[in-house]
């Protein structure tokens, strides 16, 4: 027998590697908490399997493993070769999704916590419409263990990734955070932080919603959100607004605006 993979706890139907990533942050630190002797990785390579662990195995947006994918067989592509491949695994290709991946791998999309988590090194150099990876992960592709972590990665990525709609950002009924929110919307940061109840920004709106709030939520904060019909939700903007408020104003006209506007509702804070 062998050490099971990632992708073998999905084939079998088993745990999900997310469970495992949030646990140890990769799945080399997972086998090693489980006393496997395992060859060496440097803290440079744990911190990219960190990265593309967190970034890319849930498969909400395919679009960052099939770069890496294509980088693995090619040293260098250019920004051309990777919209006809992302065209060709049938997903949707526009320049501000092109512009939120390299902010991807080039860190700037991220808050100063996971930049350091990364090492505050671009996994992706890219010059003149060229992309590549990194020297230090060229080098170290050499080393089958840490390959072979990034090709679970990337099978994992791969096969969540059916879970979607690959013609849109979001899929209806699925679970995202805001976090995932950020990123799927093509936003330049991540400012899930400052996303209380909604963040119109970008042309885009986010909605978060808790439906059945805690009885110790303040007065001013415990809005009557609702459900009317199965297609018409009843949801208040923040306290103090009126319906003449520039950020008000901003979210009716969406129609004229093209304001991109997504709710997104958990039942509760259990």
């Amino acid at each position: 027998g062998r050490i099971p993979f990632l992708y073998d706890f999905m084939e079998q139907n088993s745990i999900d590697p997310e469970v495992i990533i949030n646990y140890s942050d990769n799945y080399h630190n997972f086998l090693i908490k489980m006393k496997e002797s395992l060859p060496a990785i440097s803290d440079y390579n744990l911190s990219v399997l960190n990265m593309l662990s967190k970034e890319i195995l849930n498969g909400k947006r395919i679009h960052e493993a099939v770069l890496i994918e294509a980088l693995l067989h090619n040293s260098v592509i250019s920004k051309e070769n990777l919209i006809q491949t992302l065209k060709n695994h049938g997903t949707y290709v526009d320049d501000t999704t092109i512009q939120s991946i390299e902010n991807i791998f080039t860190l700037k999309f991220h808050v100063q916590k996971d930049i350091k988590k990364y090492k505050a090194k671009p996994l992706i150099d890219i010059t003149n419409g060229y992309y590549q990876l990194n020297e230090e992960i060229k080098g170290s592709l050499e080393n089958s263990h840490f390959s072979t972590f990034i090709k679970d990665i990337l099978k994992c990525a791969f096969e969540k990734s059916k879970r979607y709609d690959r013609t849109k950002a979001f899929t209806l009924y699925k679970k995202y955070s805001r976090r995932d929110a950020c990123r799927l919307l093509n936003w330049p940061h991540d400012d899930s932080s400052t996303i209380y109840g909604y963040r119109a920004k970008h042309k885009t709106c986010p909605i978060f919603v808790t439906y059945h709030k805690q009885d110790e939520v303040e007065t001013t904060q415990n809005y009557s959100d609702e459900f009317l019909a199965p297609d018409l939700f009843k949801w208040y903007t923040r306290n103090r607004l009126t319906i003449d408020s520039p950020e008000v104003k901003n979210i009716l006209s969406y129609k004229e605006t093209g304001m991109d506007i997504h709710l997104f509702i958990k039942k509760d804070d259990g």
